[in-house]
């Protein structure tokens, strides 16, 4: 692909990923320091720690030279956080932009101190939370892919957004991050990286206090009216009424009845009719871009496109089995980019529930 100087750019794709874990770095020797540089204030590890903790799209894949110091061609952009174009922080030339300048040296100076106490323990468990979980970098070269394979990835990175969006819906956490400051940081870290406000890490999920929000929402899923949730032995009730067949369909959510106490299904492509819609045309359009050596995967993305018009998962179902059949996994299609779209595992609360995986292609990603 050709940059605005003319030169050819790599075309990649890059992700972060959380692992909670310790990650083996490509972190220099402090015995073999190399001289100083502009971007030498602090360690690899630290830089994308407090990177992630910024809720900024940057990543230091490794220091090549070992210098210590971050250079541009050693920085990935990260897609699906916000301000991920590469052309604000790298300009045309190959340097870092006045922004990164600036975040950089936001990185070195302390987070602000909240005034009142309470808010002050809730950022701290946030950071807390945040650092049980270490950002990985996830980046694929498309530079040598063809054109087809190019319209593939980008729209099922579309898709992505959307099935994340029903996702949301599911869990009844949609829209819930429109209630984080925009100069609370690392709140709206821990909101993007645990899909929720909920802290789930091991040491701070029982502590009350730890939320991407201020004031802690109850846990209430999207999939069931908010009034019943509040019965811890709801499942059972709505598992005995007269037409609980209708109500434990795996792919509808349960709303309020015509009557007072009686419920009815609502399937998944009227609930969510909107995403679920935009999810199919941009199967569909990926689909379209593919020619016979992609015959299995074609099938396999027409099918899904389909069900998500229909809410009838069986063919997109057959059509996965018969394209995990035919493919040799040295193509483009199955194990580098995709896994099933296919509902599975239960969304929340009541067992019979599917929901729409919500990471089948990772975290957002963009083609550059």
């Amino acid at each position: 692909m050709t940059g605005p100087s003319g030169r050819r750019t790599p075309v990649v794709l890059a992700v972060a990923v959380v692992l909670a874990a310790a990650v083996a770095g490509c972190n220099r020797d402090p015995s073999k320091a190399g001289p100083a540089g502009p971007y030498a204030s602090m360690p690899r590890a630290d830089f994308n720690r407090r990177a992630a903790e910024l809720f900024q799209p940057l990543f230091w894949r490794e220091d090549a030279n070992g210098n210590g110091n971050i250079e541009p061609a050693e920085l990935a952009v990260l897609s699906g956080i916000p301000q991920g174009e590469r052309s604000l922080w790298i300009d045309e030339l190959g340097r870092f932009t006045r922004a990164f300048e600036i975040t950089y040296q936001q990185m070195l100076k302390p987070d602000a101190v909240p005034a009142a106490a309470a808010e002050q323990a809730r950022q701290k468990l946030v950071l807390e939370e945040l650092a049980q979980g270490r950002p990985t970098l996830v980046e694929t070269d498309l530079m040598q892919a063809t054109a087809a394979d190019k319209n593939l990835v980008q729209h099922l990175m579309n898709a992505a957004r959307s099935v994340e969006r029903i996702y949301a819906r599911q869990k009844g956490v949609f829209g819930m991050e429109a209630g984080i400051p925009d100069d609370d940081r690392a709140s709206r870290a821990l909101f993007y990286r645990n899909q929720s406000p909920y802290c789930e890490a091991p040491k701070t999920e029982n502590e009350a206090a730890c939320s991407a929000l201020a004031q802690k929402p109850p846990r209430v899923v999207g999939l069931y009216p908010p009034d019943i949730q509040s019965d811890p032995k709801f499942c059972e009730q709505l598992a005995k009424a007269r037409n609980s067949a209708e109500l434990m369909d795996h792919f509808s959510t349960v709303v309020a009845g015509d009557q007072a106490g009686a419920y009815r299904k609502k399937p998944y492509t009227e609930a969510y009719e909107q995403d679920m819609g935009s999810v199919a045309r941009e199967l569909e359009a990926a689909a379209a871009g593919l020619g016979e050596d992609e015959a299995a995967l074609k099938a396999y993305l027409t099918a899904a496109a389909n069900s998500f018009r229909s809410n009838d998962w069986e063919p997109a179902n057959e059509a996965w089995v018969a394209m995990m059949r035919s493919t040799s996994g040295d193509t483009l299609s199955v194990p580098k980019f995709i896994t099933s779209l296919v509902p599975g595992r239960p969304a929340s609360r009541c067992s019979w529930h599917a929901s729409i995986p919500n990471r089948w292609n990772g975290r957002r990603s963009s083609i550059r």
